[in-house]
């Protein structure tokens, strides 16, 4: 290591809000600049591994711009946060891991290690188990947001 951060964004950006170390004022950006950017984090699937502009994204093999069940829960644990005010966020992206998760259950009943950050394919890459249980916490992230939805109604 040559004491150098790297400066490319990844999904570990929103880990802060995992601990609420962050401040409220902090977090809403955060989630606005970053995670709810198009250019960046935000689309049809979320949340890919790094930025969707990273020159790296479109290779989409591993951890270059792939959906992570485990990432997309913590990312989710910390929109939850209460103090920051991110249920709208947390929603959205409720649904949007459902979408991915059912497209290719419903098709194939896969549940893949990792998806495909554009086109929410799990079948589409080498390495991605298409038998792997942690793919299911897409799943469990949309059923959450979609029973709190059904208790408001």
């Amino acid at each position: 290591w040559d004491g150098e951060f790297s400066r490319r964004l990844g999904a570990t950006l929103f880990y802060p809000l995992i601990g609420r170390i962050a401040s409220t004022d902090r977090a809403q950006r955060i989630v606005k600049d970053h995670l709810l950017n198009k250019k960046e984090f935000w689309g049809e699937h979320v949340v890919p591994s790094i930025s969707r502009d990273d020159p790296a994204y479109p290779d989409q093999e591993y951890w270059r711009g792939r959906i992570w069940g485990p990432m997309n829960w913590l990312v989710y644990e910390g929109l939850k946060a209460p103090e920051y005010s991110l249920e709208n966020a947390a929603r959205e992206m409720g649904m949007k891991c459902l979408k991915t998760f059912l497209a290719e259950w419903e098709e194939e009943s896969h549940v893949h290690e990792n998806y495909n950050g554009t086109t929410g394919e799990g079948d589409d890459a080498k390495y991605s188990e298409p038998v792997y249980f942690w793919g299911g916490l897409l799943a469990l992230i949309g059923l959450l947001e979609s029973s709190k939805m059904s208790w408001k109604s």
